[in-house]
């Protein structure tokens, strides 16, 4: 490879212009090459990291050399550059059956009930853990993102298998033509009703909600349709059914925590723990609605009928 890379490009990367790494903060180190080498051996050198190791930090796509992530164990030059994400963060989810997990399929989209814990595309230090790789490695064919739901929410997922539906559904959404709903488990009652907040801009999380607009803040609405007191374990909780009507990073699990009622299980967001429940943060993605066409008065629609007692 052999790239130049200039003094000022180095340094806003927190890497000084010499031949030696640095420790930069999020668990990720910078390193400028020395000498002709394998990536694995430059790692197992550099890093005190075991054969094993640094072809798994390969293998999971947690190595960038010259700003592009590498999946393979290939030479480097001198003054080639590596940022290395030396604990990248892993996902686990239940074994998933993915005949079974599809909702729907058309020649554009298919509907998947994505499991607990999975993301739903690659992530900056993990590029096969997560739903794309999974459907395009067990179908072996490729697939689009539309729309996301964290990652440790349960549910219905919109996955487009052409660039042209997809470029649709962002149109969709662009202009709220999308309607989504879901089940959230709290300890607390919230009262049916719509209820708008604003979310500070921010790519940090957890989400900060405030009752106050200013220019600085996100409008957040939601409506919650309809409350079911249930017993989980000899624990009284509330199953929410909630209309999300804008779709912010974190809206409903920030907001229920604003109302005083955060989800069951979210540690971010102050929920309360409960053993064995089925759910990592107290959410399920639960129905989709959407236009089949631009000019169509005809919907698709997809809901889950799965109950608590069955997750």
């Amino acid at each position: 490879m052999g790239h130049q890379f200039s003094k000022k490009w180095l340094e806003k990367q927190s890497v000084p212009a010499v031949a030696h790494d640095v420790m930069a903060k999020n668990r990720i180190k910078h390193h400028i090459a020395t000498k002709k080498t394998s990536t694995s051996e430059l790692l197992i050198e550099n890093f005190n990291l075991t054969a094993t190791q640094a072809h798994s930090l390969i293998k999971i796509g947690a190595i960038y050399i010259n700003k592009e992530r590498t999946l393979e164990d290939i030479t480097i030059s001198p003054e080639d550059y590596l940022r290395i994400h030396l604990n990248p963060k892993r996902y686990k989810w239940n074994e998933v059956k993915w005949d079974q997990a599809i909702v729907h399929e058309t020649e554009d989209f298919v509907v998947l009930n994505k499991p607990c814990g999975m993301p739903i595309h690659p992530m900056l230090d993990n590029a096969k853990e997560n739903l794309l790789y999974e459907l395009r490695n067990h179908f072996d064919s490729d697939f689009f993102v539309t729309h996301r739901i964290d990652v440790e929410t349960k549910g219905l997922v919109v996955v487009a298998k052409t660039k042209e539906f997809q470029s649709y559904f962002f149109e969709l959404l662009k202009n709220s033509d999308v309607q989504k709903y879901y089940t959230a488990y709290s300890h607390k009652k919230i009262k049916n009703g719509t209820y708008v907040h604003f979310m500070e801009k921010s790519d940090r999380a957890p989400k900060v909600i405030c009752e106050k607009q200013s220019k600085d803040n996100l409008s957040c609405e939601l409506r919650v349709l309809n409350v079911e007191e249930l017993e989980f374990r000899n624990f009284p909780i509330y199953e929410h059914s909630v209309e999300l009507v804008t779709g912010r990073t974190h809206q409903i699990r920030a907001q229920f925590q604003f109302l005083k009622a955060p989800l069951i299980n979210d540690k971010m967001y102050g929920g309360r723990r409960i053993t064995r429940f089925p759910l990592k943060n107290g959410l399920i993605s639960k129905k989709i609605r959407f236009p089949k066409s631009e000019s169509s008065v005809d919907f698709w629609e997809f809901e889950l009928d799965s109950k608590l007692r069955d997750l």
